[in-house]
């Protein structure tokens, strides 16, 4: 019912209209009567209170809604306007979906990218994996009910439960990236993590000693010898082991030429230390010498190979990037030239090398370290798949 009343005058009355709205319900607090003499103008006027009236009694408008409102004035009627906004925020409200959705499209997406090459096995079930683990520790809300008080006792939670911070890094991460895919397809209106910070991942550097390095050698298949091989004697990453192959290993240059790979390293050139140079020669000069790639191997069963040689090596592992920081340690000591092995490594300087890589090495260790020969057992297979 309106509150501004438009009432007929009496006959002898010069105008023939009254707009009237009592005091307690008036803008002002002041009881109005405004007469007219046609209806159509009373009906305007009334129409213009009662609009001040509702608006007052909903909720007083921010600066900033007056600002946009005036933008479109000229252009939408008071009832287009409200139109625009009710199927606005029909939009939002299907858009409004559980976490449990978000995380099924967000994985849907990141297959179709797995299929096309973007991303590699375990990358894609790393993402299925940690998915269903936050959907489990995280229950299932709607997304734009989530919080940064939510997503911070989240993380002190998993700290409490005894978690690393390198995990606790790493599903965090996961979790923003999930969270700011949602943002660009319209799930979220904000991303709750923008302003969270994950723990350090920064974690303890260990290296391998000889002893463990020829232990693990030992019990190794192909592809994790492959891996020790060119990832302790030659420096290279993860990465770049994947990309890297055979044919790019030139004895006569006595090198390996690394490929580079957009966004991850430039492409360089490692000479062949002695224990990757006796390696390949036994392995390129061999009756089937190795083609294409170094790793010619999908993620999850390189995992199921290395989890084989750790059984039947005693449970010795490989920790992480434990291989490279072994290449790097023990080669500022065995050659005593940190620019070269700044060079080596893929680094712009040595200021680099020193800050992540630089670790107490003596000299009896380094020159272990670097006369360390594989030596395949009489009649093995030298690609053998299978300990």
């Amino acid at each position: 019912m309106k509150k501004a009343i438009v009432r007929p005058l009496p006959e002898e009355h010069e105008s023939k209209y009254e707009v009237y709205v009592p005091a307690k319900l008036s803008t002002s607090g002041e009881k109005v009567r405004k007469r007219f003499k046609l209806k159509k103008e009373a009906n305007a006027y009334a129409d213009e209170l009662n609009i001040k009236i509702e608006g007052d009694a909903v909720a007083p408008l921010g600066h900033e809604y007056h600002i946009v409102t005036a933008k479109y004035q000229s252009k939408l009627t008071a009832v287009q306007f409200e139109q625009a906004l009710a199927l606005m925020v029909e939009q939002i409200d299907q858009n409004n979906i559980t976490l449990a959705e978000l995380f099924e499209r967000y994985v849907e997406m990141q297959q179709r990218r797995h299929k096309r090459g973007q991303i590699r096995d375990r990358r894609f079930e790393d993402i299925q994996k940690q998915t269903k683990k936050l959907k489990e520790w995280l229950g299932n809300p709607l997304v734009r009910s989530i919080t940064e008080e939510m997503i911070e006792e989240f993380i002190d939670e998993r700290l409490d439960a005894g978690a690393s911070k390198r995990t606790v890094f790493n599903y965090g991460a996961t979790l923003r990236h999930v969270f700011k895919w949602g943002l660009t397809k319209g799930y979220l209106t904000i991303n709750p993590m923008k302003n969270v910070t994950l723990p350090s991942k920064k974690s303890e550097v260990k290296i391998m000693t000889p002893s463990g390095l020829e232990t693990l050698l030992e019990h190794s298949t192909h592809f994790p010898r492959v891996y020790i091989m060119f990832g302790t004697f030659g420096g290279l990453r993860s990465s770049e082991i994947n990309v890297t192959s055979w044919e790019d290993v030139n004895l006569d240059e006595n090198h390996v030429f690394v490929p580079g790979k957009k966004n991850v390293h430039a492409e360089r050139i490692v000479e062949l230390t002695p224990p990757l140079r006796a390696y390949c020669e036994l392995m390129l000069n061999s009756d089937n010498p190795p083609e294409g790639l170094l790793m010619d191997i999908n993620d999850s069963t390189f995992r199921n190979h290395l989890n084989k040689m750790y059984e039947a090596a005693g449970g010795l592992r490989i920790p992480q990037n434990a291989l490279r920081h072994s290449y790097a340690s023990h080669h500022l000591v065995a050659y005593k030239d940190p620019t070269l092995t700044a060079t080596e490594m893929g680094h712009t300087s040595p200021t680099t090398t020193f800050a992540f890589y630089r670790r107490a090495v003596k000299k009896t260790q380094a020159l272990f370290y670097w006369n360390i020969r594989w030596v395949p057992a009489e009649g093995e297979d030298l690609m053998a798949m299978a300990v």
